[in-house]
């Protein structure tokens, strides 16, 4: 079995974690993502990310297939009511949603979290950098990672975790 060794450990993989390795990566910082969970979740938590998510992912090359998870045109649109059959109270709409302002190349996107953590991990697995470790639940104990080691063997792979320089964790 081969060993990982990198100067990183993500903790998470949200989309901060996921962001946080690939913005690493991109940096040519290698780093081990580890998740409790099997894989990113499958609960549309989060429903709208705006201009300048959606600027950091463009140069990503993954702002078109968010897109393509996203809610069609004029979606965008908030309305409260006393309840689902009675008097509406208020209503936003904001004014061209669907296109670029004058001051960035791109604009507001109305998708789901787990579309948006799907395609981050896509984007994740095609960086060397990177060392994702989904399912590492059985190392977790109250939220934290157990430590002084941490080995498991994902994919014929030997993950080390032994006094990393830097750590991130991106989520309880």
């Amino acid at each position: 079995m081969k060993a990982i060794q990198a100067p990183v450990l993500i903790c998470g993989g949200g989309p901060v974690g996921l962001s946080a390795a690939i913005l690493l990566a991109r940096l040519g910082v290698r780093s081990v993502l580890v998740e409790r969970h099997p894989s990113t979740t499958d609960h549309p938590k989060a429903r709208g990310f705006f201009t300048r998510t959606m600027e950091i992912l463009l140069p990503w090359g993954i702002e078109a297939s968010l897109r393509e998870h996203a809610l069609p045109s004029g979606a965008f649109r908030f309305i409260w009511v006393e309840s689902l059959t009675g008097r509406e109270i208020g209503r936003v709409e904001p004014p061209q949603r669907d296109i670029p302002g004058p001051r960035s190349p791109t604009y507001v996107c109305m998708a789901a979290q787990d579309a948006f953590e799907a395609e981050l991990r896509h984007h994740a697995d095609t960086y060397p950098e990177i060392a994702l470790w989904f399912k590492a639940g059985r190392h977790w104990r109250d939220g934290h990672l157990a430590r002084p080691a941490l080995r498991a063997d994902p994919h014929s792979a030997h993950l080390l975790y032994d006094r990393r320089r830097w750590g991130v964790e991106s989520d309880t």
